[in-house]
């Protein structure tokens, strides 16, 4: 028979922990760090501007998003903030090949969002003590009937007739003044809106008309805010960034002098048993999680669960070579995401290999010599074309490379990107170790050894050859109707027969994968799955219930705690999956 250990029970535990979606607001206002460069990050997206929070997942931005929220709800000098999140958006795609409507649907959600999202600060500012406020917070719609209508609309279902008339008449309009009156009435002389998940990078048919919205929504006492990812996310042909808003990094450097202390103030707060872990492991997992603060605690939380697994030194092996390929798996998944990046994130991979395999000799010539080097300058030249630069801005959207912002020259014609590779690839090839033996310090030390004068210069033909560069391409479906190729990425239509032309939808590749693979089940939950669920085999099995925990608690020795947990954990996954 299958029991469940303890070991089970944490890792249940730790997956719903460091999503900091899923956390209480008080357990995020407690357990933050806001130290150094995090805390000016805050204050940015409190400020009287339009803002992007650029960053990977992991990062950090849903965090201090919530924090800024909570900041502004206990300070009445700040101003009045609502926070919403968009990480249900491509649960909306499907419409887009079955309803002609599909934008003013999509539309009209981001509305619904922003209006439950107003309801949801109204009841957080009204839970806690003496609030300032007058009689005048009531919101037009029920919260009731906007869940409903969001709900309706992710699940592609119709509206009732009752809540049509209510969701037509929803306006951006309507909108802007319920938020200047709430505001009025709570004594705050301004509002930000902090609009979370909104790198609509699965949906690009979504993001011209969501940016609209988000310049619309600007005002003279009404700043938006949203966070978005480096290089993949496409603003559409009438919203240009420098114009419209500041953009700000969460993404913070391994080479910032305050990172160290960032990290260990992270760790002190949100982990009891953080003192456990030796302190030269905890410095070397702050650079193996290379600027993400999810990564280091799952790194942490690891190394404590192995306690009783051999030595130290294979210990912390095991953890730093298992860590990586997970990033790489990670990666990778975005094939099943964006199927016509295949040939890119493939070769992509390959790239960063190259890079970590050159940075890894040159640190072999330069530590004994008392420097290190961590960039590679590639070449802005003419075959750094679309393809090259998406194949960057993928490896950089899935945090294997962090992209520098300011670009260095060396002569006229020679200007160079630098890129630090994910930190945890090179401590792996012992780029920063000396010898045979293992020494955690010694490879800290080296990490915090200056830079070398210039990065490692590289252009994109000598880091892959010609032939690779010539046969970059997107991975296009073939026609849906004759199964004829296509002439061109660009095609509307099929050249043989006419028929219109659609790209795979992710959506319905996300519904199609097995329950028991996702990896954020415990292996006794898989198991369960797959020996008394069988009839619910795949993630669009399991979202066509009516009511999965009922389902779920159907399952021996699955009570209303592990339904919930098991129902949470699918649900992250097809969250992270559409996001």
């Amino acid at each position: 028979m299958t029991t469940i250990n303890s070991t089970d029970e944490a890792e249940e535990a730790l997956a719903l922990e460091v999503r900091a979606d899923q956390l209480p607001l008080n357990i995020i206002e407690n357990n933050t760090s806001i130290d150094g460069p995090a805390s000016n990050i805050v204050n940015q997206l409190l400020a009287h501007s339009s803002t992007l929070l650029v960053g990977p997942r992991g990062c950090g931005k849903t965090h201090l998003m919530r924090f800024a929220w909570a900041k502004s709800i206990n300070d009445v000098n700040q101003p009045f903030a609502i926070y919403l999140s968009f990480n249900r958006y491509l649960r909306l795609e499907p419409l887009l090949r079955s309803k002609s409507n599909a934008l003013d649907l999509f539309h009209g959600w981001i509305l619904c969002l922003c209006f439950l999202g107003l309801h949801e600060a109204i009841e957080e500012l009204l839970a806690r003590p003496n609030p300032r406020a007058e009689d005048d917070l009531w919101i037009e719609y029920p919260k009731e009937d906007l869940q409903i209508i969001a709900s309706r609309l992710e699940r592609g279902g119709a509206l009732p007739h009752e809540l049509q008339a209510t969701f037509d008449s929803m306006s951006l309009a309507k909108l802007k003044h319920a938020i200047e009156r709430i505001a009025t009435a709570l004594h705050r002389s301004r509002s930000v809106i902090l609009m979370d998940d909104a790198a609509l990078t699965l949906a690009p048919e979504y993001l011209p008309d969501f940016f609209d919205l988000f310049r619309a929504l600007k005002a003279s006492n009404i700043s938006p805010k949203a966070s978005v990812y480096p290089g993949t996310t496409e603003y559409g042909p009438r919203f240009h960034v420098a114009h419209e808003a500041e953009e700000i990094q969460a993404w913070i450097s391994v080479e910032n002098g305050q990172y160290p202390e960032l990290m260990e103030s992270i760790g002190t707060k949100r982990m009891s048993n953080y003192m456990l872990v030796p302190s030269e492991i905890r410095e070397l997992l702050k650079y193996v999680a290379f600027g993400i603060p999810r990564s280091y605690l799952l790194l942490l939380h690891e190394f404590l669960q192995t306690t009783d697994q051999g030595t130290q030194q294979s210990r912390v092996n095991t953890i730093i070579d298992k860590f990586i390929k997970n990033k790489e798996a990670e990666y990778l998944s975005l094939i099943q995401k964006v199927p016509k990046f295949s040939t890119l994130i493939k070769t992509g991979r390959n790239l960063f290999n190259t890079m970590c395999t050159a940075l890894v000799e040159e640190n072999g010539v330069l530590i004994p010599t008392g420097e290190k080097q961590f960039y590679v300058g590639v070449q802005e030249s003419s075959t750094r074309n679309p393809y090259v630069e998406r194949m960057f801005s993928l490896l950089v959207e899935a945090g294997l490379l962090f992209g520098v912002a300011s670009s260095v020259s060396h002569g006229k014609e020679r200007v160079y990107e630098r890129f630090i590779p994910h930190l945890a690839a090179l401590i792996r090839d012992r780029a920063f170790s000396e010898g045979k033996g293992f020494s955690a310090i010694k490879v800290v030390n080296n990490i915090r050894l200056p830079n070398t004068k210039h990065p490692l210069r590289r252009s994109v033909s000598t880091l892959l050859s010609t032939s690779i560069i010539d046969n970059l391409k997107l991975d296009m479906p073939p026609c849906q109707n004759c199964n004829t190729p296509r002439i061109s990425d660009s095609a509307k239509h099929c050249h043989n027969c006419g028929a219109k032309l659609t790209d795979p939808s992710a959506f319905a590749s996300c519904m199609k994968i097995e329950l028991a693979s996702i990896p954020d089940l415990t292996t006794w939950q898989k198991s369960k799955l797959s020996s008394e669920f069988s009839d619910v085999k795949t993630v669009g099995d399991f979202m066509a219930l009516r009511d999965p925990g009922t389902e779920l608690r159907r399952i021996h020795r699955v009570g209303k705690v592990r339904a919930t947990r098991i129902n949470q954990s699918i649900e992250a996954f097809v969250d992270e999956f559409l996001s």
